[in-house]
């Protein structure tokens, strides 16, 4: 078995990718999965091939797109190495086999679905393996002149797509709507249109990619709001990451609305709490978001007065005059308030979080638990345990 072959059948049982190498006339060399190759579209294809080969006269590696599916090429010692296809969303079975068809490939060729990052860092891989040049293959993929392809396609496109716009009188809602929307959320006033999230326009050819992308504006704008408001940028940002985390696995519509809905009472309650601590000045502000992005360390005060530059004693006194507690106390606040949130939605030991929160050892967290929150840490997760949302969190 030439080492090519044995490459090409690893890279498709490590990815699930259909893999070949071609002759220039685009006649199979040896490919995988073996029992489609009668069928496969790249070959049953003509134009595609021709389109696909005529890549990779402006780069030595690119990546194709044919509709909403994804081809990996490069050319090397006489042939032509060919990844995909892929697909570039999770489309069901029949949008599949109508592409298959046009192609005039069998219905059940294996077209797997792959992010985009993931299938650029395969083909970087596969073609480093082919060429016997891996410290250069991701290089080789940051030259396939990106730019140049996209500026084409988007001014061939616009005039199209302008005029379709006029004629179907697609909605997209005005700037100074969507800055009325983010003022009023601002202010605690949070809308919530029945039909229509934000009408960023039409960004997505799927209902259910659209309205994840509209949920993304929506998150996205709202947490730059949200900061404009006084919510720390750490607050802000972490929360954002773990909001479109979770829009990312929505099983439906009505789901991704639901987390859309959330996340603007969630950020409505967060601007809340920082206009109440808008009268504090800077070096407070620097030091919650010093505390905020410490939380799971040991804090001590010399290192939040060094960090913001100011003597300790100083710090502890101007922090206690703007919000009526001490900075020890507030910490341990915030400590607590994140600890609630393992108690609940994590079936880690109480011991394991009090040492994952740095408030140790546990008769002491169970001491300053009950302090703040007026009953102990079992009680606690007895009366507030989330059970669909179980998980581990790492370290404790």
């Amino acid at each position: 078995m030439e080492f090519q072959e044995y490459v090409i059948q690893h890279i498709e049982r490590l990815s699930n990718c259909s893999c070949r190498s071609l002759s220039q006339e685009g006649k199979i060399v040896f490919s995988s999965p073996e029992p489609f190759r009668a069928k496969d579209p790249v070959c049953c294809c003509k134009e595609l091939f021709s389109r696909l080969t005529g890549t990779v006269k402006t780069a030595a590696c690119n990546i194709y797109t044919d509709e909403d599916f994804f081809y990996g090429i490069f050319f090397y010692s006489g042939r032509f190495y060919v990844l995909g296809p892929v697909s570039g969303g999770n489309f069901p079975e029949p949008r599949i086999r109508q592409y298959l068809s046009r192609c005039g490939s069998d219905k059940d060729f294996p077209v797997p679905y792959l992010p985009i990052d993931y299938f650029e860092e395969l083909l970087a891989f596969f073609y480093g393996l082919i060429t016997n040049d891996l410290s250069n293959s991701v290089n080789v993929l940051l030259d396939r002149q990106h730019t140049q392809i996209f500026d084409r396609q988007i001014k061939q496109k616009y005039a199209v797509y302008h005029l379709s716009n006029s004629e179907e009188l697609r909605p997209h809602m005005a700037y100074s709507r969507e800055r009325e929307l983010a003022e009023n959320a601002a202010n605690g006033k949070i809308e919530l249109p029945d039909s229509e999230i934000w009408q960023p326009g039409i960004i997505a050819k799927g209902k259910l990619k659209q309205c994840e992308y509209e949920c993304v504006c929506a998150i996205t704008i709202t947490t730059r709001t949200a900061i404009q408001a006084g919510v720390a940028e750490s607050r802000a940002y972490e929360l954002s990451d773990l909001l479109l985390q979770r829009l990312s696995v929505a099983r439906d519509m009505i789901e991704m609305k639901q987390i859309y809905k959330y996340s603007m009472e969630l950020f409505s309650d967060e601007i809340e709490k920082a206009k109440k601590d808008c009268s504090e000045n800077m070096y407070i502000e620097k030091a919650k978001n010093y505390i905020a992005k410490h939380i799971y360390e040991k804090i001590r005060l010399d290192d939040i007065a060094k960090h913001i530059g100011l003597n300790s004693s100083y710090l502890s006194g101007i922090f206690t005059q703007e919000t009526g507690r001490t900075l020890s106390r507030y910490i341990l606040e915030k400590k607590i308030e994140l600890s609630c949130n393992l108690l609940r939605y994590s079936d880690s030991s109480i011991a394991g979080i009090a040492e994952y929160m740095q408030i140790t050892p546990q008769n002491y967290f169970t001491k300053v638990f009950r302090e703040i929150m007026g009953t102990t840490p079992a009680k606690y997760r007895k009366q507030n345990k989330m059970h669909e949302f179980k998980s581990e969190f790492p370290d404790m």
